[in-house]
């Protein structure tokens, strides 16, 4: 029986940064390791029984594959300790072979007819037979010339094109018979084209040529590994595609999930337990690897995608590779002959260019422009806080590792022994992260009260009255179903500040987060009466009676959330007659889209106006948010009701001041004024608002896009309370909603945006600071400009290359010149590509 021998050794340094963390044979081409095309090859021909040597990274190609019998094989390895050389691999495995066998390279890809050679080798009696074939370009290769009969004349290892004299190759397979280890020295480098056949040829011995008819390719290359694919799905190399061929030239593997409104164009292969999201175009010769996420409206033309990763809303791949374990975030574009390497993160509209090339483990900033190979950089990629949240994709950027390492790099900013609260909405991806950052903690030797499904709110009141050092909430993102939020909150129950989240960064980028010992390990409880806390102080703070002496009609729209766990027994208590909708928990509606939001806010209306409701109520999926209808069905701007709850509130309160953030009205300052109310500007960001409401003489605070904060029960929005103090004021005052409504102050609030790559959003800010105004200034946050009709505002956003515009005149038309001054003004300064 023939034996085989495959030369797994090699590097594969032309291929970096591919090769960087795995071995030239464990390529994926078509899903599946080149190595194991040859082995399918050679059994095909009934060569079974095979030896390979291994240098670069053996443990991959052992684990891969075993003994070889998954395959119908058997295999047996050889880890060298140094690189003896493709001859010298083969001189140390000569005891056994002890008959004809057949050398053959571990990383190309062909479909020639190894028994025709077999056979040819054997007429010829030979001691060594090479098969060869025909290149385009033979500069790479071992060029030969052949006699009438088949025998090498002539041999030339990687000639220049000067030296060129066939196009007539070294394939790298042969076949051979055991007195070729008489010319093969032992324990020297010695190469099978550079040192054995010009010895043979020198010594007259047999040596052959075959020259075979089937496909062969070297992948040697980026270029010629992506050849190779294009090569495979065309049908020129007879390869066994996995999967199933759903249409001529798509080939689905198992577990495949394939939108409707996608759009699949042949030939593709995609892999086993892809996920193919509404929109998305996958176009010719694309390979999609196992376990890959393609999300909504992505484009992938001519790419091969390897197993595990990620590729986000709007983003387009053109004939490039990505790696395994890859994050591409939205709307990033990948250029021709683009390399993104293994556990890679590209961040939001990113631009790759052509012929770059990302090494394994890197981190791309938003925005950026990549325009040349990315080789250093860190591991991890960058914590980034928005308002105490780090909010990602869940199970892809933020995964249970990721979980775990934040909530140790937490758990180790905290004294040991101290007692931090976690909880979580119904959804089991935060349920999954929600224990992984528990872990963590506890590893860091923090105790950890475990509030399971419960609102934010609670959580919040909890910490605070509890006396407890902080805690960690894990939401889904509101408005997408695939992200998850996780925020961090203080001993007060309010979002933490910047200097903690730096403390957390630092943590987690350095990796040396406090270990404890055994019996030093926080310990996890729960707290099953968390609930009825919160309900006991909420109660407290209400005045009850008023509520049960009107008897308002109220419908409560509970978007699905945790809120259903706890509102209703509260409204239980205050004789209110209530409709509710959407009162049960589904995971799967508790992101929602503008679109969404909107229909819910129109079915609201129209079951407050039927029903002859005194209002009705949509409180956010996560119990933080309120936004009202009053009984007309009309809705009450996010402003005009952060208005009528201030000018309520100072209404019943001794003390006047309210705390509202730089972008709400002016106007509102002279409504408030005349009721003696006076407010006090705050930044944009929730800490600032929640830190303003913790000062003694504040009565309310907002964020005027639906977050409510009355200090006198908690420091942080509570939609819940938010709701029903609205019910006790307009209990009090024993006036309908849209007469309050008629008192807030006209004003007139215009609202742009300008985009901006990251790049100049710091360039955009210094010239605005510089640059000499005719007006009076503000400088409490971003810039703001104030003139004789009104004022603009420019605010970059956090999260997004963009700036925030907001301007307020005294007429409509003025505000919206002024916007449209600020609009300019921005986009004069940034540079024009």
């Amino acid at each position: 029986m023939i034996k085989g021998m495959i030369l797994g050794a090699g590097e594969g340094t032309r291929l970096r940064p591919l090769t960087s963390n795995h071995p030239k044979p464990m390529m994926p081409v078509l899903n599946r390791p080149i190595m194991e095309h040859i082995v399918r090859l050679l059994k095909r021909h009934n060569i079974t029984e095979l030896w390979c040597n291994l240098y670069y990274l053996p443990d991959e190609i052992q684990n891969y594959f075993g003994d070889g019998s998954s395959l119908g094989v058997c295999i047996s390895f050889k880890v060298e300790e140094r690189l003896p050389g493709t001859a010298g691999g083969v001189k140390n495995l000569e005891e056994y072979f002890d008959d004809t066998f057949i050398v053959i390279s571990g990383d190309a890809i062909t479909d020639i007819d190894l028994t025709s050679a077999i056979n040819f080798h054997k007429e010829k009696g030979a001691i060594a037979t090479i098969i060869l074939a025909h290149v385009e370009n033979p500069l790479e290769f071992g060029v030969v010339i052949t006699d009438e009969e088949g025998r090498i004349v002539r041999f030339l290892e990687k000639p220049g094109w000067s030296e060129v004299f066939s196009d007539t190759v070294n394939t790298g397979i042969y076949i051979l018979e055991p007195k070729i280890f008489d010319f093969i020295p032992k324990g020297k480098d010695f190469d099978f084209s550079k040192d054995l056949f010009p010895l043979l040829l020198e010594n007259r011995q047999p040596l052959y040529g075959f020259i075979a008819d089937g496909y062969w390719c070297d992948v040697g290359n980026i270029e010629s590994y992506i050849k190779v694919h294009y090569d495979a799905l065309s049908g020129k190399v007879k390869l066994d595609i996995p999967g199933q061929e759903i249409t001529p030239g798509v080939w689905v593997g198992r577990g495949v999930s394939i939108s409707s409104s996608a759009s699949i164009r042949g030939p593709v292969l995609i892999g086993d337990n892809v996920q193919i999201k509404d929109l998305a175009k996958i176009r010719e010769f694309t390979i999609i690897g196992d376990n890959t996420l393609i999300d909504t409206n992505a484009l992938l033309l001519r790419s091969i995608v390897w197993s595990n990763s990620y590729i986000g809303e709007s983003s387009t791949v053109t004939n490039a590779i990505i790696g395994k374990k890859v994050i591409i975030k939205g709307r990033v574009r990948v250029g021709e002959n683009a390399v993104v390497s293994d556990e890679c993160f590209v961040d939001e509209g990113t631009f790759i260019k052509p012929g770059v090339k990302v090494w394994p483990s890197k981190s791309i900033e938003k925005g950026t422009v990549l325009s040349s190979s990315l080789v250093w950089g860190t591991g991890w990629r960058k914590l980034h806080f928005s308002n105490g949240t780090i909010f990602g994709l869940a199970n892809v950027e933020i995964n249970p590792e990721f979980a775990a390492k934040l909530g140790t790099a937490f758990g180790g900013i905290l004294e040991k022994g101290s007692e931090v609260v976690a909880s979580r909405d119904a959804n089991r991806s935060s349920r999954m992260i929600k224990r992984a950052i528990v872990s963590g903690i506890a590893s860091a030797g923090v105790n950890v009260v475990d509030l399971q499904t419960t609102p934010p709110p609670v959580a919040h009141y909890f910490a605070r009255t509890e006396g407890l050092s902080g805690g960690v909430q894990v939401s889904t993102s509101p408005f997408d179903p695939r992200s998850v939020d996780i925020k961090f909150f203080d001993s007060l129950g309010i979002t933490i500040n910047r200097d903690t989240e730096r403390k957390i960064e630092t943590l987690f980028i350095r990796e040396d987060a406090r270990r404890t010992y055994l019996y030093d390990i926080g310990e996890i409880r729960y707290a099953p009466r968390a609930v009825e806390s919160y309900i006991a102080g909420f109660l407290s703070k209400i005045n009850i009676d008023a509520i049960k002496n009107v008897g308002k009609k109220v419908v409560i729209d509970y978007s699905f959330g945790t809120t259903s766990m706890v509102l209703p027994s509260i409204l239980g208590r205050l004789g209110c007659e209530v409709v509710s909708i959407n009162a049960f928990i589904d995971e799967r509606k508790l992101a929602k889209t503008r679109e969404e939001f909107l229909f819910g806010i129109n079915q609201l209306s129209q079951i407050v106006t039927t029903l002859r409701a005194d209002l009705g109520i949509l409180i956010d999926s996560q119990g933080e948010k309120i936004f009202v209808v009053d009984e007309k069905g009309s809705l009450i701007s996010d402003e005009d009701l952060a208005y009528i709850l201030a000018f309520l509130a100072i209404r019943t309160q001794a003390r006047k001041d309210v705390a509202f953030p730089i972008y709400m009205p002016r106007a509102f300052e002279e409504g408030l004024k005349h009721y003696g109310g006076n407010i006090v500007w705050t930044k944009s960001s929730d800490r600032a608002i929640m830190e303003a409401s913790t000062r003694d003489y504040i009565v309310f605070a907002s964020d005027g896009r639906g977050g409510a904060i009355f200090p006198q029960f908690q420091f942080t929005y509570d939609g819940m309370f938010g709701f029903v103090k609205l019910l006790e004021f307009l209990a009090t005052e024993n006036i309908p909603l849209s007469q309050l409504r008629d008192l807030v102050p006209p004003y007139s609030l215009v609202k742009s945006k300008v985009n901006c790559p990251w790049e100049h959003k710091g360039r955009v800010m210094r010239e605005l600071l510089e640059k000499k105004y005719d007006n009076n200034v503000d400088y409490t946050e971003g810039i703001r400009v104030l003139t004789e009709d009104g004022w603009f505002l420019v605010l970059s956003d956090p999260n997004r290359p963009e700036f925030h515009i907001y301007a307020e005149g005294k007429a409509i038309k003025q505000a919206e010149r002024l916007a449209q001054e600020a609009v300019e003004i921005v986009n004069s300064i940034i540079p024009k590509e």
